[in-house]
């Protein structure tokens, strides 16, 4: 072990729900995903802003070049009406893709609980220097300066690295207080060894 034992800041231990442990994996990789790139969370959005674009610019571009070829052209409906005929189509396909994103993302979840053995118990050291975190035989070290960031949700600690992700559920600590506590000190860990190793660059590179 790197870290000095006498540096152990706080200890805990808790069985691993899959079910919790799936839906934390989803929400990181959404967040990794939106932090690499901003507009990804609109994606959605434009989606359906885009579809919607283009269903009027071809049933306009059909009502002014195909339709006045079968029709009188005083007798073509104007783009209103049609739209308002096929808007029970654009609102069935909007709901659609909302049902298909949610049963991906259900599928994704199933899939990573399948993959996870239940009743595993994963012990989180703290210190000073950084953090550890092991289960079954997988073990984690982490110094502080290699944090990404670190995120105090409801029920969770999230302490993320490249690639890697860490996390204490509430269930961990003694109650609510302890939590909390918890959270605040590890958030200033981290950020005061962020700090100092920035700091450290700037001096090795000449720049203070």
């Amino acid at each position: 072990m790197r870290y000095d034992p006498a540096d152990r800041i706080l200890s805990l231990s808790f069985i691993r729900d899959p079910r919790e442990h799936a839906d934390m994996m989803l929400e990181a990789g959404r967040r990794m995903t939106t932090a690499t790139n901003p507009f990804s969370a609109w994606a959605g959005v434009g989606v359906m802003v885009g579809f919607g674009a283009i269903v009027g610019i071809s049933m306009e571009v059909y009502r002014r070049q195909v339709l006045p070829l079968v029709v009188d052209p005083a007798q073509t409906a104007p783009l209103s009406t049609a739209l308002l005929q096929f808007l029970p189509l654009i609102v069935l396909t909007g709901l659609l893709y909302v049902v298909l994103f949610i049963r991906i993302v259900r599928q994704r979840q199933k899939a990573l609980i399948s993959r996870l053995a239940p009743g595993l118990v994963v012990d989180v050291d703290i210190f000073t220097k950084g953090i550890i975190s092991s289960s079954g035989q997988f073990t984690v070290m982490i110094d502080w300066p290699a944090i990404r960031d670190i995120f105090v949700e409801d029920d969770r600690i999230e302490i993320e690295s490249e690639g890697i992700l860490i996390y204490a559920p509430v269930r961990a600590f003694p109650n609510r207080a302890a939590f909390n506590a918890a959270a605040r000190e590890i958030r200033d860990l981290w950020r005061e060894a962020v700090r100092l190793e920035r700091d450290r660059q700037m001096v090795a590179a000449g720049l203070d």
